[in-house]
């Protein structure tokens, strides 16, 4: 069957990040774009995809899967939304992909299936795009919500986290009490927490979503 696509360049108009993701490792994310400062009211509930990677980024798979479920975690205890988590299953019989990352041709059919099946007003594109397991531990983040009515971008966001960018204990030190202490009860080893790929994706996803529009 033939399936009609689209592309979300389109669907983003002017709404588009201003250049790309620079390595850092700070307390923030601020690579960010907003259409918006405040959520609509009638954006509810939303549908979380899969983690995705771009083609050719095979070695990062096993990742995916275990992160996947650490974004729809961190997006639900934002507490802004309704999260429904979108099964790889369900996209791929949607779809015919068991993921998307939001920057290619989508199929026409996507955001208003969620919109009418699922009752979802917008829809989070996640994708790994830098996965650094050994230290110095780095990990990068694409992130895009999507209006499934209006089509439009109401929040994109693209960082990437590298500890390589820590120049000193210190600054380590600072990361890991102003970063991950300020969310988690996380181990009091600073050593642990700088070179664990769970700990430190975790944390930076939430240092990310920690961005999002707010809410009234």
């Amino acid at each position: 069957m033939n399936i009609r696509s689209t592309s979300i360049a389109l669907l983003a108009g002017l709404f588009l990040l201003a250049g790309c993701a620079t390595p850092k490792f700070a307390n923030k994310a601020d690579n960010v774009h907003k259409s918006v400062e405040t959520l609509p009211k009638d954006i509810r509930r939303v549908a979380v995809l899969p983690l995705a990677v771009e083609p050719g980024k095979a070695e990062f798979a096993d990742a995916c899967e275990a992160l996947s479920q650490v974004v729809y975690e961190e997006f639900a205890k934002t507490k802004k939304f309704e999260a429904v988590q979108i099964s790889t299953e369900s996209l791929k019989n949607l779809t015919g992909e068991a993921s998307w990352t939001g920057n290619e041709k989508l199929p026409a059919n996507l955001l208003g299936s969620l919109r009418d099946n699922q009752g979802c007003d917008a829809v989070l594109f996640s994708e790994l795009t830098v996965f650094r397991p050994y230290a110095p531990i780095a990990i990068g983040w694409r992130f895009k919500l999507v209006s499934t009515k209006t089509r439009q971008i109401l929040w994109a966001a693209d960082e990437i986290f590298d500890a390589a960018q820590l120049s000193t204990t210190t600054e380590a030190r600072h990361w890991v009490h102003d970063a991950i202490a300020g969310f988690y009860q996380s181990p009091k080893d600073d050593w642990t927490n700088l070179h664990s790929p769970a700990l430190v994706g975790r944390d930076s996803v939430a240092l990310v979503l920690a961005t999002l529009p707010t809410r009234q």
